[in-house]
């Protein structure tokens, strides 16, 4: 129906017929814009069981700019909902905190129903590898993109490239995470331990008695061990 504009004087009653076409028309706008615009559910699958959904962030970009946000969910619900969105192409993008950008493609279409929009997110994160008992130089070598704090077992803090050559034969004693569990390969903290391994010339001790042995030795700070 066409609306047309007919203003009542303060007091004036209103007659039947122009109750029901100021009814009639506004159930027209409400129609109009409920077929103009849609409620969009996007249900993020958990990548690991009681992961929190509420921390990711899913938005509808259109020409290059994010113009809505959807509702996370609340309580055990598993639904992002964005409350009306109108005719168009868009792009949802979903992030969250250590995983990468998981993006969608979503049309919406007059008169057709809009499913809900299933997307999942895939770990940014790069798997701590397995470097106890390693040298330090091979260990930096598994380690990769990985940046660790490198530790000696004194305190001391060793550069990840150009530390001194004393350390070439140090063995990696402990690391954190665990081998296998994700890393970043920038922020968050990261430990790898190390003893500076020190190195001796052995004497000769052939002919020796064992109190000539054991003074030999102790100059060297070795200890001697008799095994019968």
């Amino acid at each position: 129906m066409d609306f047309k504009k007919n203003n009542v004087n303060p007091g004036e009653p209103v007659t039947a017929q122009a109750w029901n076409d100021i009814v009639n028309t506004l159930f027209e706008v409400q129609t109009i814009l409920s077929a103009e615009f849609q409620r969009v559910r996007v249900k993020v699958t958990r990548p690991t069981p009681g992961f929190d959904l509420s921390t990711v962030r899913v938005v509808a970009i259109q020409d290059g700019f994010a113009v809505a946000q959807a509702v996370p969910p609340i309580g055990a619900g598993d639904e992002h909902v964005f409350g009306s969105l109108k005719e168009g192409a868009y792009t949802v993008s979903a992030t969250a905190p250590g995983f990468a950008v998981t993006d969608a493609a979503l049309t919406i279409t007059h008169g057709v129903a809009t499913p809900v929009l299933s997307m999942a997110l895939t770990s940014s994160l790069t798997p701590m590898p397995t470097v106890l008992g390693l040298k330090l130089p091979a260990a930096i070598s598994a380690l990769g993109a990985l940046r660790p704090t490198i530790l000696d077992v004194g305190g001391k803090t060793l550069p990840f490239t150009g530390f001194d050559v004393a350390y070439n034969d140090s063995l990696v004693l402990a690391q954190w995470p665990d081998p296998g569990e994700p890393a970043a390969t920038t922020g968050g903290f990261m430990l790898v331990s190390v003893k500076q391994a020190k190195f001796v010339t052995m004497p000769n001790l052939v002919g020796k008695s064992l109190s000539e042995a054991k003074a030999l030795l102790k100059t060297l700070n070795l200890t001697v061990e008799i095994v019968d």
